[in-house]
């Protein structure tokens, strides 16, 4: 069986490959994000049989869902809202496009896409998931394509990760990352 740090290493790893080439994606959405790390994250469990899922929008708590979550093969989310059952690993996304970027329409990025009080609401959210026992482990990200959020306070349990530009002078790539455990 998967142990909790394995659902973050398998996290980073999908990570490390998005990094790795970031530029095929094209990313336009934080959905277009989290289903490359969904499809990544199905793919590492079924290539190894283990007998979990992973879904998108999944019910957390009465009215609080997540982006993403891992749960056990044959877990009913009713179980997880209720408390008999927990999910394995809980992942909240925001992504903010880069502004130089020209394939979005003209004027679309001269403000930021993410508010910033969403990204805290998002650290606020799994820390709660984690400290309430719905989830052995749970990270929240944010995926900053030119540093717009790069000058701002942040939690004490969250760190910034350059990527740099992938390759491309329309990015400067900073990952918001909140990574938390169970006890």
């Amino acid at each position: 069986m998967v142990t909790n740090t394995d659902f973050l290493a398998m996290f980073e790893s999908v990570m490390a490959k998005i990094k790795s080439e970031y530029l095929c994606y094209n990313f336009f959405t934080e959905r277009d994000f989290e289903w490359t790390v969904q499809k990544y994250l199905w793919d590492v469990i079924h290539k190894n049989n283990l007998s979990y899922e992973v879904f998108h929008n999944h019910p957390i708590e009465q009215r609080a869902f997540a982006d993403l979550v891992i749960v056990r093969t044959g877990t009913s989310y009713r179980d997880i809202t209720l408390g008999k059952e927990k999910a394995e690993f809980i992942a909240e996304f925001k992504f903010e496009p880069s502004r130089r970027r020209t394939d979005f329409c003209e004027g679309k990025l001269k403000e930021p896409v993410v508010f910033w009080n969403e990204v805290n609401r998002d650290i606020d959210r799994i820390l709660r998931f984690v400290e309430t026992k719905k989830t052995r482990s749970a990270v929240a990200v944010l995926i900053d394509e030119f540093g717009r959020f790069r000058d701002r306070e942040i939690n004490n349990r969250s760190t910034w990760i350059d990527w740099g530009n992938c390759g491309s002078d329309k990015h400067n790539i900073s990952i918001l990352l909140t990574s938390l455990r169970a006890e």
